[in-house]
């Protein structure tokens, strides 16, 4: 959470331990015109169609891990929901490389792992675990492990 503010999140927290409809609804009354789920899970869907206002929008960024995703339909109909999914990768790679190039983006901030080569099956297995708040694990292919 302390990451997602320094980087400019209005309402960050964990889902599963903060009540981000309660937040969001307090701060906005009417709700919000476009939300993004970026966590990949049902329920954060179901908050950013909560948090919407009539006519907004839910931008999917997050990967779900199952196939298929479930929206309550009264709510998407009587809000007249609209879902924009995102293929974060589909022609945007040049502009982010351009982007990291100018240091428009501060992408030091995202790496919280660093890993010389010979411990790359730690980085893969603390980013597929989510283990020890990982953000991004970083392998470092110049750097050596001292002993």
């Amino acid at each position: 959470c302390e990451l997602a503010t320094r980087l400019g999140a209005d309402w960050p927290g964990n889902p599963e331990t903060f009540d981000s409809v309660q937040a969001v609804s307090a701060d906005q009354p009417p709700g919000v015109d476009i939300a993004f789920e970026c966590a990949g899970e049902q329920s954060t869907s179901d908050q950013c169609c909560e948090l919407i206002v009539p006519g907004g929008q839910v931008v999917l960024v997050g990967i779900h891990e199952v196939d298929r995703l479930s929206f309550d339909m009264n709510l998407m109909r009587r809000k007249e929901i609209r879902v924009q999914n995102v293929r974060r990768q589909s022609h945007c790679v040049d502009k982010a490389i351009e982007m990291i190039a100018l240091g428009s983006v501060d992408m030091d901030a995202l790496v919280s792992h660093h890993f010389p080569i010979e411990r790359s099956a730690d980085a893969f297995e603390i980013v597929a675990d989510y283990k020890d708040n990982v953000v991004k694990a970083m392998i470092d292919v110049n750097q050596r492990e001292t002993r």
